[in-house]
């Protein structure tokens, strides 16, 4: 075995620095989303972080639609999920976007799964042979968990393990930051 060389392969395309945010717009409509859902937390809701989303959508020709914002230290259930899912599927949302950190990183993409592969599949678990999911991002308002860009999902006591739930995009965009403390956006991208 070699070890004088290695290689590293990310499936999530990361956009790093000023005006990042404003290319996430481009960057679904090339994978052929024109509809993204944005799970968010209260303390990104709380600091005003949608705005910015928002305005880097403006002249997209994009629609947003939020989900109402939840308290990360809360445990969010399946109905929850399922009122998100009815949402997204009567609204004819086809990406999902995650603005925040850590939980709501956790509860987009069973958002995803759930939207993608039914409802069932946060019961049964991801099937072998999955189509790919929807277009999905996720936008960092703080330092995370370090799973948030990760194959894995916890929901409700489960944990879903697949490359598939690895968001397509991450933007860390000091814009976004919920906290002015120096060096709080390069520890976002770290973890992200």
């Amino acid at each position: 075995m070699q070890t004088d060389s290695f290689s590293f392969l990310c499936r999530t395309k990361t956009g790093f620095g000023r005006h990042a945010l404003s290319h996430l717009p481009f960057d679904l409509a090339a994978m052929g989303a024109g509809k993204p859902f944005v799970i968010q937390d209260a303390r990104s809701h709380k600091a005003g972080s949608g705005k910015p989303l928002i305005q880097a959508f403006r002249d997209s020709g994009m629609t947003l639609g939020f989900c109402p914002p939840f308290q990360a230290d809360t445990t969010t259930d399946m109905e929850t999920v399922k009122s998100w899912h009815k949402a997204f599927t009567d609204g004819g949302f086809d990406a999902v976007i995650t603005l925040g950190t850590g939980r709501a990183a956790d509860l987009a993409k069973a958002l995803n799964l759930a939207v993608s592969l039914g409802p069932e599949t946060l019961k049964n678990g991801i099937p072998d042979a999955a189509p790919p999911l929807m277009p999905s991002a996720f936008l960092p308002t703080g330092v995370g968990t370090g799973f948030e860009t990760g194959c894995t999902a916890r929901f409700e006591e489960k944990r879903f393990d697949h490359p598939l739930l690895a968001p397509d995009i991450a933007v860390v965009d000091p814009v976004l930051m919920t906290s002015e403390k120096t060096g709080r956006i390069s520890d976002a991208a770290l973890t992200s």
